[in-house]
């Protein structure tokens, strides 16, 4: 709210301009300082371009548009409004494309002649894909209306937040999170210029957003006076502003959060606060306000965090530490808290012998001895490695060993540096505390546990697979990165203090990590043997974190037995005790997983959508690791595929596939995977070029760093095999299957689950080709291979049959085979109506009219009640039974189905034009029984356009016409 003596707009227009005095400027800023309706002003004249339009009043400014609730606005629809500034208007809205809230950020009418601000915020935000910046998805205009649709932050500003008064633990990850975000702009070239505790939100999990970039400039151009003047640098004031304005601004909002005012408090001038790298310094303009001594203003404040707000407010931008330094100096400072606990968790160090090091002129020294000792432990067993390789996996052997060996040297070495650097900062500078050396020593620990026990298994490979596996198994260690991560660290419940309860603690978290590396390398009973008894013992010994992390493992390894019931049980203890223990990043794994079995196994889509949203939650509290991030939006993207919804899909896995570029490497084996994710989309679009060349790169990958016989490159192979399939290159397709099915035999056996696939898929091919009979034979096999293991996949293999059966004739053989099928499909599901419709397509071959009317019906009211009434699987079964109805002579009702056939696939962008034809063309037939013959010739013509069964089209339009 204005105070009472506002100056006016024509002194805040000159101000912007440059055309005020020195003590004129003073004036208006001490004013703005406390007054938010001109510091608001100030900043969106500014960020506008005002001042080259001196005809323009700051009133105008103010002058919002409002967007009522419901209105559509581009493809969004406006729920309600968020907020309203001086240039623009937030209001919630829906984006029914990709089924989530957004905020739309409204430009107002009365500034739309000068679009710079917005169109630049979606500029900066679009070049920034960081986890603490708010996200932009679009810029457009839309009935004179300007707008941006970015992320919705469902929270608070910094203003807010930190009102109440917060501790310093609390603050610092938010301002080491905010600052790393601002790095990364600078890293891009941006400067935000406007930062202030209004453009800094934080979400109900309490991860902060960088937001409002309108004033974003490259570099430090020179432009008008830009900023909100209470938190503007020195430089800002002559039209300049670097990188280093944004640390100065983000350094004083931390004063104010810390201290609960800005330095020069209520009565100060801006100037007063400016301080050169060793102290105060005289102020350019000053009104009689006492200079401030920060140091002393900061009584109680860690010195080294004191040390980096002075240094921040410094004059002269040079003296400025980066945003990096920042974010660096917020992480390893220590809260009074942690001060307090050190000295008890120091002691109970040394009784048990958790640190092999102590205060002294020779901790440098000391602190080298482990990182020292993990470098040489891959060293000592490099040898092992390749030769167990070489027996194992010949033809693989060289380039696997080639990129393991590259990895683990880089794991062992960040391991090393950190924990080298993570002692010294404690032992030797002191400017981390004792307990905080504790937490990434034994953070450090299980990695090094989780890495030995992975390099153990692998210099005693003994098959294929397992070499086969070990880039990915290698990629899929523990980063060292969040042994660095200190919020997550601190977060997490401690330890158990007792110490025969540390220790079992401590023994149960070494036997899990033997058990991850089994689990990495695929030896998933063993794996399972041997947490067995630590479920029992974490159960006991009730340290959430632990118990957590061993359940995540359990649902995990129930997962790959196909065991999907139990997996779920356990994913969701799992969730339950990280939740109890604080432990965010466990449990957006849990979560993550879960989403997948859930949604895409058991086909529960809807419920796997709201586990995902879970996941995401956490993953926001976890700090949005990458890792993490790449599987989520993986898992994301199989949902909406599985959904028929390839087209929203696709921007998850090209989420994942960026993310896994940027950890990896372009050529590494987990792109590979994301590749054939994303090939998916333009795939089941019948884009075969577009999918073709995904695999195509995959494939390479795969051949480079496995050889040409490997599980992986069969996988893609199978792919590649299926877009020939498609485009009715069919030698070629029978090629890639059967050369597939020779490299998944050699590598994992004849009666393996993929094997059984694969025969799957050349068996349709064979039926495709006219050979029946090879198809029956390869069918046969894949159902032989999967019946003993009640394989999930068995039944669509046993339909496949039947459909070949009936190709043949033999409907006696094809319908016993759907009985089967049907009577092992759970009832009033979409699979079951599936089944139905083929069902019904058999018996009335058999010429069992009524029995196919029921199974036609029963699978349209099935359809109704379990998909969406735009899916065109709906549109599918309503085709069939509208087919039928014309040939019962049931004109009418085959109209009305066949009529909402039609409407759905024309509705769908997504839809394959043979499917559009052919309701189209039974319509036309309906409508010509009804007396509709212009409609009927009309449908027909346009039926003609997406089949291949025109001479059947033509043949029925003559002599109609």
């Amino acid at each position: 709210m204005a105070t009472e003596a506002c100056v006016s707009a024509d002194l805040i227009v000159a101000y912007v301009e440059g055309r005020l005095d020195a003590t004129a400027r003073s004036q208006v800023e001490t004013h703005a300082d406390d007054c938010a309706s001109c510091r608001e002003a100030l900043s969106e004249l500014a960020a506008g371009s005002i001042a080259r339009r001196s005809n323009v009043s700051v009133a105008a400014i103010g002058e919002a548009v409002d967007v009522p609730a419901g209105t559509q606005v581009a493809r969004y629809l406006v729920l309600y409004q968020v907020g309203r500034g001086g240039m623009a208007t937030v209001y919630a809205a829906y984006d029914p494309e990709l089924d989530r809230k957004i905020a739309l950020k409204v430009l107002h009418r009365s500034g739309r002649s000068d679009h710079t601000r917005l169109r630049r915020e979606a500029r900066a935000l679009a070049q920034l894909a960081h986890p603490n910046v708010v996200a932009v998805y679009d810029v457009g205009e839309h009935d004179g209306l300007l707008f941006i649709a970015m992320e919705l932050i469902d929270g608070q500003s910094m203003r807010e937040w930190i009102a109440p008064g917060r501790t310093f633990s609390e603050l610092a990850p938010v301002f080491s999170a905010a600052a790393r975000a601002l790095a990364a702009a600078h890293d891009k070239g941006i400067v935000h210029r406007d930062v202030k505790p209004e453009n800094l939100l934080l979400d109900k999990a309490g991860v902060v957003r960088v937001s409002d970039f309108g004033l974003a400039a490259r570099g430090g151009e020179h432009d008008v006076v830009a900023g909100t003047p209470a938190y503007m640098a020195p430089e800002q004031f002559e039209g300049t502003a670097g990188p280093s304005a944004d640390a100065y601004a983000l350094c004083l909002t931390l004063f104010e959060a810390v201290m609960g005012h800005r330095p020069d408090g209520d009565k100060g001038t801006r100037a007063s606060r400016w301080v050169d790298a060793d102290g105060p310094t005289e102020a350019k303009v000053d009104l009689g306000a006492p200079k401030v001594n920060l140091d002393a203003a900061m009584t109680g404040v860690p010195p080294r965090i004191a040390d980096i707000v002075r240094r921040g407010l410094a004059r002269d931008p040079a003296s400025r530490p980066t945003l990096a330094q920042i974010a660096t100096a917020l992480d390893a400072a220590p809260s009074h808290r942690n001060r307090r606990i050190a000295i008890g968790a120091a002691l109970l160090a040394a009784s048990i012998g958790v640190f092999a090091f102590a205060r002294g002129g020779t901790a440098g020294p000391q602190c080298d001895v482990a990182g020292n000792a993990a470098v040489s432990s891959w060293a000592d067993h490099r040898s092992a490695v390749q030769r167990s390789f070489a027996t194992a996996n010949p033809a693989a052997a060289a380039s696997v060993f080639a990129v393991v060996d590259k990895s683990l040297t880089t794991y062992f070495g960040d391991w090393a540096a950190m924990s080298q650097d993570s002692c010294s900062r404690t032992r030797v500078t002191g400017d981390q505390s004792d307990s905080l050396l504790d937490l990434r020593t034994r953070c450090l620990d299980q990695r090094l546990a989780t890495a030995t026990a992975l390099v153990d298994l692998l210099a005693t490979a003994k098959t294929p697979s397992v070499v086969e596996g070990a880039v990915t198994a290698v990629a899929g260690l523990p980063s060292i990165a969040g042994c660095g991560d200190i919020a997550a660290l601190t977060s997490v419940v401690p330890l158990p203090t007792e110490p025969d309860r540390l220790h079992e603690a401590e023994a149960l978290q070494n036997t899990l990590a033997r058990g991850a590396a089994l689990q990495l390398v695929g030896q998933y009973d063993e794996a399972t043997a041997l947490i067995k008894p630590v479920l029992v013992d974490a159960v006991k010994l009730d340290y959430a974190p632990v118990l957590a992390t061993a359940k995540h493992l359990q649902g995990d390894l129930y997962y790959r037995a196909g065991d999907y019931t139990a997996a779920a049980t356990a994913l969701r203890e799992a969730v339950a005790a990280a939740a109890r223990g604080r432990d965010d990043r466990t449990a957006t794994k849990a979560l993550t997983l879960l989403a997948g079995i859930v949604g895409y196994a058991q086909g529960k889509l809807d419920e796997g959508m709201q586990l995902a949203n879970d996941a995401d939650a956490w993953s926001a509290r976890a700090g949005r690791v990458d890792e993490d991030e790449a599987e989520l939006a993986d898992i994301q993207g199989l949902l909406h595929d599985a959904k028929g919804e390839p087209l929203v899909a696709k921007p998850f896995y090209e989420k994942a596939l960026a993310l896994r570029e940027k950890l990896y490497g372009a050529d590494h084996l987990i792109v590979a995977l994301s590749l054939n994710n994303l090939a998916g989309v333009p795939y089941t679009l019948g884009k075969y070029e577009e999918a073709r060349a995904l695999h195509e790169r995959a494939k390479a990958i795969r051949e480079k760093t496995l050889g040409p016989v490997s599980a992986d490159l069969a996988v893609t192979l199978n792919a590649i095999a299926a877009i020939d399939e498609d485009e009715q290159k069919y030698d070629d397709a029978e090629k890639g299957f059967r050369r597939a099915i020779a490299i998944w035999e050699q590598v994992l056996g004849k009666e393996h689950p993929d094997v059984a696939a694969a025969h799957n898929n050349l068996g349709n091919l064979l039926r495709r080709k006219g050979d029946n009979a090879g198809a029956i034979i390869e069918l046969e096999r894949a159902v032989a291979i999967w019946t003993p293991q009640k394989n999930p996949n068995l039944t669509s293999a046993l339909g496949n049959l039947a459909i070949t059966y009936y190709q043949q004739k033999d409907y006696a053989k094809a319908i016993a085979l759907y009985n089967q099928v049907v009577a092992a499909t759970p009832d009033n599901t979409a699979d079951m109506a599936h089944y139905l419709v083929n069902r019904g397509q058999v018996l009335e071959a058999m010429e069992n009219h009524p029995d196919a009317h029921a199974d036609y019906t029963k699978a349209v009211v099935i359809y109704e009640a379990t998909i969406p009434a735009t899916d065109r699987r709906l549109a599918w079964a309503l085709t069939i039974l509208g087919k039928h109805q014309l040939h019962e002579k049931q004109t009418v009702p085959a109209a009305q189905s066949l009529a909402r056939a039609a409407k759905i696939l024309e509705a769908d962008k997504e839809a394959r034009p043979d499917e559009l034809a052919a309701a189209r063309f039974a319509l036309a037939r309906a409508k010509w029984d009804t007396g509709e013959h212009a409609a009927a010739i009309a449908l027909a013509r346009s039926a003609r356009e997406g089949t291949k069964d025109v001479a059947v089209i033509d043949e029925w339009l003559k002599g109609k016409s």
